[in-house]
């Protein structure tokens, strides 16, 4: 992806973020975090910890960098391919189970929509589990 693409995603409004992250995820099959002895971990506004998530990988590693100093995760992040099926499947019950929320697509300065891990299961159409299974990043 292009310098001048990525500025123009970040550009866009959250709302317009959001919807092009949910298409995005629906279409490629898949998801992108942070990860570094863990899953990096962002403070929101409200003070609850939020895992970022980003539709492509270019979007999360224009992040890494910007984010270094303020996730909740050793050593430096770099970004980690999550399937769409551990994304519904593993990852956000296990959010959901943990008290830990989600920030969708955030810009390089932190700022994004930050949905429930229920409700990103159900914009991406599908049924909140009733088990969650626990999740590692695939390497």
């Amino acid at each position: 992806m292009a310098a001048h693409e990525l500025e123009a995603l970040f550009a866009l409004d959250p709302e317009a973020r959001y919807s092009y992250f949910l298409e995005t995820v629906a279409a490629r099959g898949e998801a992108w975090g942070l990860h570094s002895d863990g899953w990096a971990l962002l403070g929101s506004e409200t003070g609850e910890d939020v895992l970022p998530l980003w539709p492509a990988r270019e979007l999360a590693q224009q992040c890494a960098s910007a984010f270094a100093s303020t996730l909740a995760a050793p050593g430096a992040p770099e970004p980690a391919w999550i399937s769409r099926a551990d994304l519904v499947e593993k990852l956000l019950p296990s959010l959901r189970r943990d008290g830990v929320g989600v920030a969708v697509f955030p810009t390089p300065d932190g700022r994004g929509p930050t949905p429930s891990p229920a409700r990103l299961l159900e914009d991406l159409g599908e049924p909140t589990p009733r088990s969650p299974r626990p999740f590692s990043p695939s390497r």
